[in-house]
């Protein structure tokens, strides 16, 4: 006799009395999928759980609604780590003023040079996005992100801009990028990629992150 064993039959109760079933969508490590026991085996494998950081699960039980069976674990570990999940956009913002919630172009841009940078800025399109299909990181994790830009040049703009540099908010430390600036961005239509790599500091934290970028002409 086989035991199919489907890991989304499992559910643990917490200590405030909520219930919560497996976290699939999880990038860590590998988890366990459905698999066949047969008689007198056993399999050793991961299950991830997402629960609030001030409660602890108390009660981890499996239940099939197919064939009736139930049963209860007799005893549940702690919490193996404090997980941290962002939003999938990023928060940025070019030459100091904030992009549009999805990317698209520069909110608040100035029809005078008053930063600087003059209102060529409005021609840039720019976003930002996580590469990671959970947004579920842990201390030490890298978070890549992918920053794509696009000049919509009018007949009054600069011909050419150039991306200088970037930063982050000084709460994840920033490992690498890649290409290496500056990047010269010529003519209507020009784009440039920017991969960004973070790592996750201890503790937890949500949200979005937040990067910067400066353009100049």
């Amino acid at each position: 006799m086989t035991w199919i064993f489907d890991p989304a039959f499992l559910e643990i109760s917490s200590n405030a009395s909520h219930v919560y079933k497996p976290e699939s969508n999880y990038n860590a490590t590998s988890v366990l999928g459905v698999i066949d026991l047969p008689r007198s085996s056993s399999r050793v494998g991961l299950v991830a759980f997402e629960l609030p950081k001030d409660e602890v699960p108390s009660r981890l039980r499996y239940r099939d609604p197919s064939t009736g069976l139930r049963f209860d674990v007799g005893s549940v570990p702690r919490q193996s780590a404090i997980a941290s999940r962002f939003n999938f956009e990023v928060h940025l913002t070019v030459n100091g003023l904030p992009v549009a919630a999805g990317g698209w172009t520069v909110n608040g841009c100035p029809q005078t040079s008053s930063n600087g940078t003059g209102p060529w800025v409005c021609s840039i399109i720019a976003s930002g996005v996580i590469r990671n299909d959970s947004l579920v990181f842990f201390t030490g994790q890298k978070i890549q992100v992918n920053l794509w830009f696009e000049y919509l040049k009018l007949p009054v703009d600069p011909k050419a801009i150039i991306l200088e540099s970037f930063a982050g908010d000084g709460v994840f430390p920033i490992i690498r990028s890649q290409p290496s600036l500056p990047v010269v961005m010529t003519g209507w239509g020009s784009h440039a990629g920017l991969v960004v790599w973070l790592e996750v500091p201890v503790g937890q934290h949500s949200g979005s992150l937040n990067l910067s970028v400066r353009f100049s002409a």
